[in-house]
């Protein structure tokens, strides 16, 4: 697996201090699929769990305060952000992933360090 950019099908975690936690995933809004943080879990029954803290995606932003920027008019991109580092989750994933084909498809969690192109931007 290339930890420049992997892609989900669940949801990521984000834990802070104490009892704070962040859910981020896929969700179909408007007739289209973006990217949503709630507090809750997206899903009914339990994910697996897997820690990615120590990914090369997630350690430069292990333990620093997080800032959440929706991006793309159906809130298609999340942009987490700490101070000097950043990842971004898409709720897209590109068909034929590893080599692509430049199309993308829906319900996944994409996350890379780069802004993915399934904005068409």
């Amino acid at each position: 697996m290339d930890d420049a950019s992997i892609e989900i099908d669940g949801e990521v975690l984000l834990r802070g201090t104490e009892s704070e936690r962040v859910f981020c995933s896929w969700t179909m809004g408007a007739g289209v699929y973006g990217i949503r943080k709630s507090e809750a879990s997206f899903f009914s029954s339990e994910l697996t769990v897997v820690d990615a803290s120590l990914s090369r995606l997630w350690r430069q932003i292990v333990g620093k305060e997080i800032l959440f920027q929706s991006i793309g008019s159906n809130q298609e991109v999340l942009h987490v952000s700490s101070d000097s580092d950043s990842v971004f989750l898409c709720a897209y994933e590109e068909r034929g992933h590893p080599k692509g084909d430049g199309a993308w498809d829906a319900d996944v969690v994409h996350i890379s360090f780069k802004v993915p192109p399934c904005l068409g931007e």
